[in-house]
């Protein structure tokens, strides 16, 4: 019975439906006068402020309740360039129309216009303003001495005031005027008064009155909730007024009592709903399940489960005629607007249970990157939660943390100070280190003392191989406190850790890759992001496409937790923060063992070749050097960020280079296996000289890849032992551990791989780095390929001369006058990074691209090209709506063709303010709906901040 009028119900709709799919909603004062509905709301992202708030908040959207408000308030809005979410009442709206039009006409005759109701509510002020601040507000029978009774009169009413009430102030005001002996047509009333209001007494009388037990829900400050529960408590004596389901107590209730539920204006009708449930003993939960499903789903909870069944548990459900586990992310007792047949839950875990945490992060990560919950559950448990019990294994106490802590240098002790010093001041920390100068016995120092307070450390690595070469160190000083968490562990692995942090017993440091986000952390007190600048990070697919390091941000404030972002290249994306103060940096400019920055030498292989300096792919130079080395017992590295024997083959007779049928890309050719690849989908071929074009035997490599570097390094080098760390030598975890091992130990003369090398191993005899072809780091189309292109090459130089000697890096290239190359050869490194980066941000800023705007990029995928086609047409029809600052598209990507989809893109440029994620949103609800109206015909991906 009763529960919100049409517009209070208006305006919560709207505010849910943006809530859904935006994390922040400013609300001009409170939605409405119930603090359960209000708290309800604020977990939802809905943040109150107030006239003087509003006045500082720029380019945001800001909502306008039910009571409406004054002029002065939209002119706010618009000088502030604030999109208005505008959900005055209809019938307010109306009145504010008519008292601003007999306004007009009072001012003429020299009349007075009254406004009935409360001084300083809202809907009042919102009234007033229509007269600019002139009406008179009569709050009671006292107010009425305020007027002058021989001017004219006209009186409206607030909407939600009591008809009798209005009526008596009218009959005193008829009277005055006629004791001052104006005519009586000096007075005219109107009742504007709700219909909706006005009814409610008689009926919520005779609805009392049929009752045993009356429950009247409604705010504490609610006037109008007031009057009402009188007037329940005028026929039924047993009315009880609540505000929250917990205040109700059974005491109040009969065997055979019949209990009616009812409440005010301003009461919900989920919350009437939710007490009716109560009281009948029912529950029901909505769950997340692990699909691309956007919808919540409702189930009833058995009576046996009634007391044990929480937020986060693990229920085990049928959706579609086919079971899942899902989580629960709601509790209530009714099923909301579902009435339906309410299916029940099947099996509840008792032993594991999700995390507010983890349900908070989920819900973050589908708002900003634009996917469903479901796909962020099915990405942090791909091998989805057992519902059943599990024996567990009783584990030894953990040790404490040893005491054989690194010793830190002078320099590491200011910077460690210097973070510690930047976690006071609640930033987040940069560790700008060169290469070589210790950043990980800092990240360990830290480590430990949060281990020590009782928190866990979380340490996050871009690659796995990287990840094990650290994890051996670590171990060393944490023994049975690392745990180490990646993709690669067998499924037991993974759930054993998983297990140790929901015990919560004991305090970790957990060395992980991206996933190890999603991992059920307990009293989380600091996460290192090392490496951050690295694009591994970023997720491709499938969906959540998330940015490791940027979503490890938002987990630590979840947790309340520190960050910590190291390395020698930070990504421009952080530079821009810490050049505005967001970020703290901190700067370690000496190597650990005093070892000098290794010299960078430049070999133009245009010049090379016109001078018949070089042999096949490499110089003279570079095979002089790795010889030198080599008789010095010294180790090399060769760089070639390009895996197989050769990227492509070609007929030397007609040309014909044999391409993927399924993929617009040539197939790799694969000597070791004789076979031609494709890197993308695996279709391969047996490999064989005769062109399947001309049906000459004219088939030959065309460009080098690793496995091509090996074979000529061994027919330059025959005596030394050499070693090749790619995809392919890589496949098998106990190789890959081998190859490092060997490497690591000095066994191993010279190691080929690619860009897995990069990442901040540490290789003790390693003195000279040659990377070959490092032009084709600069020729991808790709705003980034000159930042990652220095990245590159200054994290490979840093893997050289780290302990005893002083290293070198050589980097072979036909371009050697390119600006990034000038910038390794004439700036020290502990200045390079920081010159480049300004030159970047500025052409960055110049032209529009991120950190200055967010990107969005949006693939069209179909096997049919006329659909993907007309898909396309459709997002180009909608995209000039969307409040992008620009788009393009759509356009053929460099992979026309991928696993037999044809593919369209366009690019979408946001701008950094607060309705970044209302436009994001509406984009994500508009695509959804082009991609239902293909049928499946076409599939559309959103990438939000795409590498």
């Amino acid at each position: 019975m009763s529960g919100f009028c049409y517009g209070v119900v208006r305006a919560i709709e709207e505010a849910e439906s943006f809530l859904d799919k935006n994390r922040k909603l400013y609300s001009l004062g409170s939605i409405v006068h119930n603090n359960t509905e209000l708290d309800r709301l604020r977990k939802k992202g809905m943040e109150v402020v107030n006239h003087d708030d509003m006045k500082e908040l720029k380019d945001s959207v800001l909502f306008i309740r039910a009571h409406g408000e004054p002029p002065s308030s939209y002119e706010t809005a618009r000088k502030n360039n604030l999109r208005l979410i505008d959900c005055t009442c209809p019938v307010v709206l109306k009145l504010q129309k008519r008292i601003k039009e007999h306004y007009e006409e009072v001012r003429k005759i020299n009349g007075q216009l009254l406004i009935f109701g409360k001084k300083g509510h809202a809907e009042v002020n919102g009234l007033v303003g229509q007269t600019g601040g002139n009406a008179i507000v009569i709050e009671g029978a006292a107010d009425l001495d305020s007027v002058d009774y021989s001017r004219p009169v006209v009186i409206f009413s607030q909407t939600t005031k009591d008809l009798d009430e209005y009526r008596e102030i009218c009959r005193i005001i008829q009277q005055r005027i006629e004791s001052a002996g104006e005519p009586a047509g000096n007075f005219k009333s109107f009742n504007t008064i709700c219909g909706q209001v006005s009814s409610r007494h008689p009926h919520l009388k005779e609805f009392a009155a049929k009752h045993s037990v009356i429950i009247f829900v409604s705010g504490k400050e609610s006037s109008n909730g007031k009057i009402l529960f009188e007037s329940c408590k005028s026929v039924n004596p047993s009315s009880y007024k609540i505000e929250r389901i917990e205040e109700i107590k059974r005491e109040w209730f009969k065997e055979g009592d019949s209990v009616g539920v009812c409440g005010a204006t301003s009461t919900p009708k989920w919350l009437l709903e939710e007490v009716a449930g109560y009281v009948k003993g029912e529950m029901f939960v909505n769950v997340i399940l692990p699909l691309k499903f956007r919808d919540e789903v409702t189930y009833r909870v058995p009576e046996q489960f009634n007391d044990t069944i929480e937020i986060g548990s693990v229920v085990r459900v049928n959706f579609a005629n086919k079971e899942y586990n899902a989580a629960v992310s709601a509790i209530s007792h009714s099923p909301g607007e579902y009435r339906g047949k309410i299916k029940e839950i099947i099996n509840l875990s008792s032993e594991y249970k999700i995390t507010e945490n983890e349900l908070k992060l989920w819900d973050w990560m589908a708002k900003y990157y634009l996917c469903t919950q479901g796909e962020v559950y099915k990405a942090a448990y791909p091998s989805g939660i057992s519902v059943t019990e599990s024996k567990r294994k009783r584990r030894k106490p953990v040790r404490e943390v040893s005491e054989s802590l690194p010793e830190l240098s002078p320099a590491q002790k200011d910077a460690f100070l210097s973070i510690q010093e930047a976690f006071s001041a609640g930033k987040v920390a940069l560790l700008n280190g060169i290469t070589g100068s210790g950043k990980t016995e800092i990240y360990i120092r830290l480590a430990s003392e949060i281990i020590e307070k009782g928190e866990n450390v979380l340490m996050m690595v871009p690659e796995i191989a990287m990840g094990r070469q650290l994890s051996s160190r670590l171990e060393k000083v944490f023994g049975e406190s690392l745990l180490v968490y990646h993709s690669k562990q067998t499924r037991n692995e993974r759930e054993r850790v998983r297990r140790l942090l929901q015990d919560n017993k004991d305090r970790y440091l957990i060395l992980g890759t991206r996933s190890s986000l999603f991992l059920p952390f307990n009293k989380l007190g600091l996460i290192i992001v090392d490496e951050e600048h690295d694009q591994s990070y970023k997720q491709a697919d499938p969906a959540p496409r998330y940015n490791g390091r940027d979503t490890a941000l938002i987990l630590s404030g979840f947790h309340s937790a520190y960050t910590l972002l190291g390395s020698a290249t930070p990504s421009l994306e952080t530079q821009y923060n810490t050049n505005n103060g967001k970020y703290a940096l901190v700067r370690l400019n000496e190597r650990y063992y005093g070892t000098e920055s290794p010299d960078i030498e430049i070999v133009d292989t245009v010049r090379e070749r016109k001078f018949g300096r070089m042999e096949g792919e490499f110089s003279r130079k570079i095979l002089e050097a790795i010889k030198e080395k080599i008789d010095s017992n010294e180790q090399v590295m060769v760089f070639r960020n390009r895996r197989s024997y050769s990227p492509m083959v070609q007929c030397m007779y007609c040309e014909e280079i044999p391409v993927c049928p399924h993929c617009n890309v040539s197939l790799s050719y694969h000597k070791s296996r004789n076979e031609l690849r494709c890197h993308y989908c695996n279709y391969h071929i047996r490999f064989n000289t005769i062109c399947t074009k001309c049906g000459n035997p004219g088939l030959r490599e065309r460009g080098i890849g690793t496995e091509k570097v090996e074979e000529r390094l061994r027919e330059f080098f025959p005596s030394a032992k050499i070693e090749r760390f790619d995809f392919e030598t890589t496949r098998s975890t106990v190789n890959e551990k081998k190859i490092l091992k060997e490497f690591s130990q000095g066994k191993t003369d010279i190691l080929v791989g690619t860009q897995m090398l990069s990442k901040g191993f540490d290789f003790e005899h390693l003195s000279l780095i040659c990377v070959l072809n490092a032009e084709s780091m600069l020729t991808v189309q790709d705003f980034r390929a000159e930042e990652r292109a220095f990245q590159m090459l200054r994290q490979l130089a840093g893997r050289a001369g780290r302990k005893h000697s002083k290293g070198k890096i050589m980097i072979q290239t036909s371009r050697a006058e390119h600006p990034i190359y000038q910038h390794l050869l004439s700036n020290p490194e502990e200045q390079e990074g920081s010159i480049i980066a300004a030159q970047q941000l500025n052409e960055r800023e110049e032209y529009g691209f991120p950190p200055y705007v967010r990107l969005i990029k949006i693939t069209l995928k179909s096997t049919n090209k006329e659909k993907l086609h007309e898909a396309a047409s459709l997002v180009s029809e909608k995209a000039p709506s969307w409040g992008a600052r620009e788009w393009n598209g759509p356009f053929t990507p460099p992979l026309e063709k991928l696993m037999d989809e044809h593919q369209l893109q366009f690019w979408i440029k946001l701008s950094r303010n607060n309705l970044l994620f209302e436009i994001k949103s509406v984009i994500a609800s508009e695509i959804e709906e082009i991609e239902k109206r293909t049928r499946g015909s076409v599939k559309i991906i959103i990438d939000v901040d795409p590498n």
